[in-house]
């Protein structure tokens, strides 16, 4: 189950064991972006995280592990300069759960 926050998009949901999985991701920015753009995370809890971005047929570009994580907050900084410009989606896959949203590029 995953219960989203309207006001501030804070992400929690359930897995197996029933305790709290605590996810912050927050839209990129600039967006639209040019060669590069920064997004933000927050972990509540430590986790594995994995980054895919997808374009607007839904095809996986670009795909990186970073491994468990730690409790806090972070950016991630996207170069996007390789990138055509479009729509795209990114994934935040954290343990069992996945969050996304949207990117557009303009080069």
């Amino acid at each position: 189950m995953i219960s989203i926050d309207q006001n501030t998009g804070d992400c929690e949901s359930i897995d197996e064991m029933n305790a709290p999985i605590h996810f912050t991701l927050d839209q990129n920015v600039p967006n639209p972006c040019h060669e590069k753009t920064v997004i933000h995370y927050t972990l509540n809890t430590p986790n594995t995280v994995i980054i895919s971005i997808t374009n607007a047929m839904g095809i996986p570009i670009y795909t990186v592990n970073l491994g468990p994580v730690n409790t806090g907050s972070y950016r991630y900084y996207l170069d996007t300069s390789e990138f055509e410009n479009g729509l795209y989606h990114y994934t935040f896959y954290v343990g069992a759960e996945k969050f996304t949203k949207s990117l557009v590029i303009a080069q």
